[in-house]
């Protein structure tokens, strides 16, 4: 009964840092949706969450590819059971830029960030907090610059308010990550679904699901277009799974959480990144600028998330059959 209720401790806090990541960094009319949306949600989110911490203890994930097919899946779920409305607002395009682009991606460095909460007192993980806290802040003081002004955003947020929020929310998150940390050591296979379990989460899908679709949210060519893309991405990690080898949660478990230190030099770092980007006119032309990059690299990642997954899982199985000399 601990060990289950320690592990939905890990599941919720994965889905703050998936939220921290959709609902703030991308500012998805954030102060004015009603308190229905908000639950579905964090329903949503938790949902999300908890899929992907089991499908990585359930096949192992070990390296980057795995990553990217665990990724791929959580961004296109996040965008048929959390953000329909958004993801399939003009299918194909927003399919690609927001549910392969944004989602995908933002999804695959709040995993990141939830890992770096999970394993930063070494080194490495660190510098790679540090660095995650310089990046994130820049991009974030440009996109809430300049993208209320190209109609993105629904309406212009003061720069005390939107920052407020996110040291506020970020705060809450290491929080309950440290104190996750003293309370809750487990195994990783304690993140994965039992049969009864697996059963209740089904149908938690399945009824968010139907009250999207209810919601008239799902429209029949996005919805299966989806439904495909996450079949494909679940069978690379299907065909990759090992039943040997240290998996990436197996080094981080138990946790040895970030030092309270590092995370003050962390937001510190994140709001200075912010204000000098916020500060910044738009540089270069007008269809050639920061604010013009970072929305290019999320159309890139839709486009070419698939194909570079699909080529990595290729050249990894060339490997693997060169190593045991079958070609």
């Amino acid at each position: 009964m601990r060990d289950s209720l320690a592990a939905w401790g890990w599941r919720g806090l994965l889905a703050a840092c998936l939220a921290w990541g959709i609902e703030v960094l991308l500012w998805t009319d954030l102060l004015a949706r009603p308190l229905s949306e908000w639950l579905l949600r964090v329903a949503g989110y938790l949902l999300v969450a908890s899929l992907l911490l089991d499908l990585a203890v359930r096949y192992r994930l070990r390296d980057l590819t795995d990553h990217m097919a665990l990724l791929a899946i959580g961004g296109l779920s996040t965008g048929l059971l959390v953000a329909p409305q958004l993801a399939f607002a003009d299918f194909p395009r927003t399919l690609v830029t927001r549910s392969l682009g944004a989602f995908t991606f933002l999804g695959f460095e709040m995993w990141a960030l939830f890992l770096l909460l999970l394993g930063g007192a070494t080194p490495r993980y660190q510098r790679i907090f540090l660095m995650v806290a310089l990046l994130l802040g820049f991009f974030w003081g440009t996109w809430m610059r300049w993208t209320p002004e190209f109609g993105l955003l629904a309406q212009p947020v003061s720069p005390p308010i939107f920052l407020g929020v996110a040291l506020f929310s970020f705060g809450l998150i290491v929080a309950i990550s440290r104190l996750m940390a003293r309370r809750a050591a487990l195994s990783p296979e304690a993140l994965r679904f039992d049969k009864i379990s697996g059963l209740w989460f089904s149908l938690g899908l399945i009824a968010l699901f139907l009250l999207r679709a209810a919601q008239g949210n799902l429209q029949t060519a996005p919805t299966l277009a989806v439904l495909g893309l996450i079949v494909v991405a679940w069978s690379a990690l299907w065909f990759r799974r090992s039943a040997s080898g240290t998996t990436t949660l197996m080094r981080l478990m138990p946790p040895q959480p970030t030092s309270l230190g590092l995370v003050v030099l962390g937001g510190l770092i994140f709001a200075g990144s912010v204000g000098l980007a916020y500060s910044l006119p738009l540089v270069g032309a007008a269809n050639l600028n920061q604010l013009w990059v970072m929305e290019l690299g999320f159309v890139l990642a839709g486009f070419a998330w698939f194909p570079v997954l699909a080529a990595r899982t290729a050249l990894d199985g060339v490997d693997q059959q060169l190593r045991k000399r079958e070609l």
